[in-house]
């Protein structure tokens, strides 16, 4: 039965890899027919007053997507190599557009190939911390930067005076900041009176985190797919909420025949200590020294098969863990192994 069922899985991984290039190679043209309808302005033609009136009522594409294809189908013919990977099916257009933020004639080659290699939450951070023209980093070369993140709030209108106030205020002593950072610098100095508390506890077996929520997931075991149950009734969790959860959870046997309701740790108390102790009691991630809401990462996925190991775990704020397993920071171990 196992060896059935693994020849089945198998299968269908092709067919869907083979769906996944014919799907890019129909994407890739898509993306030019369209900048050329674009140019040729076709949609006044048939009565719409722009681009992205025509693809919602045809097409059925967001505005977000419209442009999107638009501006890469307006650049792919100005590069051969990266058009004829999309055209085998190599990379994706999601991989397409963000290359396209950077290359040029020179190293259109160099981050092509780069570009096959690695998965898009890497490729995306290497992008980020690159300037046009720019090579891509070399083979086991850490990227160079983290992707930036789009915050978007809605306040009444004396609030939002309020945040302006502010943040005319901050930028006094910083004329050159953009608002992203004039909005950190407040966080940072509303939370730094309890950054100090934290750095300052007698006690730094007091500061190991505990985790920080508990709620009840179900998990299929045939397809492993979770659910969580809540006073709403049950809903599907997200394939990134659900790997966030695996990194740092606890898991109660409802079960099992003898000791029903058995609660278990995914991370030795032990191994906690070390990891707490050597990450300093507070977030890892370069830049962030955030003391509160710590969350234990696994750098080799725990679903995995990555070991619950002091050399594999590192301390992260739930925001940048959140981030990373939602694709938009990468977050890995540098340095020398700890024994």
């Amino acid at each position: 039965m196992t060896a059935t069922y693994s020849q089945s899985s198998l299968t269908l991984h092709d067919q869907l890899c083979t769906f996944r290039k014919d799907q890019i190679r129909t994407e890739a043209h898509f993306a030019v027919l369209l900048a050329r309808f674009a140019h040729a302005r076709g949609f006044r033609a048939l009565g719409f007053g722009s681009m992205v009136d025509y693809a919602d009522a045809h097409l059925h594409l967001t505005a977000r997507q419209t442009k999107s294809l638009i501006r890469l189908g307006r650049q792919l013919p100005d590069f051969p190599i990266l058009q004829g990977a999309l055209e085998v099916g190599e990379l994706g257009t999601a991989k397409a557009d963000m290359l396209l933020r950077i290359i040029d004639q020179d190293t259109e080659a160099a981050w092509v190939s780069y570009a096959t290699q690695v998965p898009c939450k890497t490729l995306e951070c290497a992008v980020t911390g690159s300037q046009p023209g720019d090579h891509p980093p070399k083979p086991g070369e850490a990227p160079r930067g983290q992707a930036h993140v789009t915050l978007t709030f809605q306040l009444k209108a004396d609030d939002a005076e309020l945040v302006h106030a502010a943040m005319a205020r901050l930028r006094q002593d910083a004329p050159e900041a953009d608002a992203g950072t004039l909005l950190a610098q407040m966080a940072r100095e509303i939370l730094a009176p309890a950054r100090a508390e934290a750095a300052t506890a007698d006690a730094a077996p007091d500061l190991v985190p505990e985790p920080r929520y508990r709620v009840v997931i179900e998990r299929c075991p045939d397809c492993q797919l979770s659910t969580h149950v809540g006073p709403l009734g049950r809903r599907d969790v997200d394939a990134a909420t659900d790997a966030e959860i695996d990194c740092h959870h606890e898991t109660v046997d409802l079960h099992h025949n003898t000791r029903p309701g058995r609660l278990t740790r995914s991370i030795p108390e032990t191994v906690r200590r070390r990891v707490a102790h050597r990450d300093g009691y507070q977030c890892a991630v370069a830049g962030c020294s955030n003391r509160r809401f710590l969350d234990y990462h696994h750098v080799i996925p725990h679903a995995a098969g990555g070991p619950t190991t002091t050399d594999n775990l590192v301390l992260v704020c739930t925001v940048h863990h959140s981030l990373h397993h939602d694709g938009q920071v990468l977050v890995w171990r540098s340095g020398p192994a700890s024994h």
